[in-house]
């Protein structure tokens, strides 16, 4: 089952943000903490619940958050080169490693896209570190194909 996240649920997916949190810190530790702060994360995605444009979707099994995604909506306006845009991201999305391959991960997706669609977005997008192919096969398998390269390097 997949269902908002409330406010009051928030410590449902901290285990679940460690897992892809890990990977991060593991690959790029000059960026990401290995083991950011609970009170520091509580209050993240307290904050996130709470804004209009944010939502955090979470998958259910037997009545334990098994899979969540982060998605917000940006608007940008338009200019001599580009129409206005509502744009929906998929910020976060991080699947138990016992549950990965089951379909999890498509169904926060397709979810995510309905809410999106249905807030007048017209595009969705995400972006990953290429080190995180999961991710990147997650994202092709549901249409989101790469649209964009973005480089960068260490100064």
């Amino acid at each position: 089952m997949i269902t908002d996240l409330k406010k009051g649920e928030v410590a449902e997916i901290l285990p679940l943000n460690a897992i892809v949190q890990g990977l991060h810190a593991k690959m790029v530790p000059g960026q990401f903490y290995a083991a950011p702060e609970p009170a520091r994360l509580k209050s993240f995605y307290d904050d996130w619940v709470n804004d209009p444009d944010k939502f955090i979707l979470v998958a259910r099994e037997d009545g334990q958050a098994v899979g969540y995604a982060a998605f917000s909506v940006t608007r940008r306006e338009g200019n001599p080169f580009v129409r206005p845009q509502r744009n929906g991201e998929v910020d976060q999305i991080a699947v138990r490693t016992d549950r990965q391959g089951r379909g999890i991960g498509t169904a926060l997706i397709k979810a995510g896209k309905a809410r999106l669609v249905a807030v007048g977005c017209h595009t969705i997008s995400a972006s990953y570190h290429v080190f995180n192919t999961a991710s990147a096969r997650l994202m092709e398998k549901n249409g989101l194909n790469v649209r964009v390269m973005r480089v960068g390097a260490a100064l």
